[in-house]
């Protein structure tokens, strides 16, 4: 892990793509769980967001946070 924003862990993406690096971000209920293939396989909770940058992570953090807040 590279380091924390507002909870959400931020990771450089195992995914290296054409267009370079890019970095992932998981909200602090973000889980998953392998239920089996009768199942469907992977299960997953919670929120995870892509960027090509940290710093472009972290507005999508802020505007998903803004975007989702109980506050009216």
């Amino acid at each position: 892990m590279l380091e924390t924003y507002r909870g959400w862990a931020i990771r450089a993406s195992d995914l290296v793509m054409f267009r370079g690096m890019e970095y992932t971000a998981t909200s602090p209920d973000y889980g998953a769980s392998y239920e089996g293939p009768e199942d469907g396989g992977w299960t997953i909770d919670g929120t995870y967001l892509l960027a090509e940058t940290v710093d472009e992570l972290k507005k999508k953090i802020d505007e998903w946070i803004e975007e989702h807040s109980d506050a009216e």
